[in-house]
């Protein structure tokens, strides 16, 4: 798509200028909503990047015009419509490592020249990309699935990339979340900490179809190198059972519950194991920790107990408190 270069404010800033006083003076929201189309314009046709973004590209565009106006100092639609922008969360499903930032920054920078941007203005909100975009990368990606032995070639020359952290991505980490059983042997063969509640929480979150087995394996595997079985982890405050109860992974719960979890450990919103299997209608689960004495009557903080909770707005798992 071609464009004009239609000026944008192109008046100089008085010095010292914030990147969040910078909303009048680049345009308003006209402005930022050119910069997200001609950005988008550009992305449409890189062969890196648009796998990752979704096929229609218009919403998006529009919820990336309210952030860049929400964060140059303009109104806080994004927030209200879309929450606080939790910038590393939204980005951490998408396989981001440093070549897909530079193409991220090289289109976003061209959109600025586009758009005759001036230069007084485009140096703030290039500071800016420049140093979130790398933040948002995740450095290990080349390592997830390498296959083993030029893994352990890797591990021999750099031992120190099995206890590497990176925003809180480990390749320990990974591999437990994938019920990648080999790939955590080796890990925790050159002293990745298999006590770092991650690991477990993640193992105990995954769920991959016909691979019970695997991952009950990873899960006795990361308990016998010191994971706290007790271990919080997540926004939630969660423990590795809670998140076994949401995904209905009976197998793995029940090695939990024998290694010593807590029944009745509750997350932020005072919610149980049982209150979470229930949430997710996983009745496997939930028959599997009333049989070692989970509590139905247990509240949360608003006081509701989890079998009124199941009896009212879960009829498919109701059946089983109204015995």
């Amino acid at each position: 798509m071609k464009t004009n270069k239609q000026q944008y404010r192109l008046s100089e800033p008085p010095s010292g200028r914030t990147l969040a006083t910078l909303y009048e003076e680049i345009g308003g929201m006209h402005a930022c909503r050119r910069l997200s189309e001609r950005f988008h314009d550009l992305v449409a046709d890189d062969l890196v990047l648009r796998a990752m973004f979704p096929k229609n590209l218009s919403v998006l565009t529009e919820h990336f015009a309210l952030f860049l106006a929400e964060t140059l100092g303009g109104p806080a639609d994004y927030s209200a419509k879309r929450g606080k922008p939790r910038l590393l969360c939204r980005h951490a499903p998408f396989p981001i490592g440093p070549p897909e930032v530079e193409r991220w920054l090289h289109h976003m920078f061209a959109a600025l020249e586009d758009l005759g941007v001036a230069d007084t203005l485009q140096q703030p909100l290039r500071d800016y990309f420049t140093q979130t975009a790398p933040t948002l990368s995740d450095p290990f990606i080349s390592f997830y699935q390498m296959p083993l032995e030029p893994l352990r070639a890797a591990l021999d020359k750099t031992r120190s990339l099995a206890t590497a952290i990176y925003e809180g991505r480990t390749l320990l980490r990974d591999a437990a979340g994938r019920w990648d059983l080999p790939r955590v042997r080796l890990l925790l063969e050159y002293g990745a900490l298999g006590s770092m509640p991650d690991a477990l929480y993640r193992a105990a979150n995954a769920h991959v179809h016909g691979r019970d087995d695997e991952g009950c394996a990873v899960v006795e595997l990361l308990l016998q190198h010191g994971a706290e079985v007790n271990g919080r982890c997540g926004v939630g405050s969660m423990t590795p059972l809670h998140m076994a109860a949401r995904r209905g992974t009976v197998a793995i719960a029940k090695v939990l519950i024998t290694a010593g979890a807590d029944i009745e450990a509750r997350d932020t919103k005072g919610e149980t194991p049982l209150r979470r299997a229930v949430n997710c209608g996983q009745e496997g689960v939930a028959c599997l920790l009333l049989a070692h004495g989970a509590d139905p009557l247990s509240q949360d903080r608003q006081g509701r107990t989890v079998q009124e909770i199941a009896l009212k707005g879960r009829p498919n798992i109701g059946k089983i408190f109204s015995k």
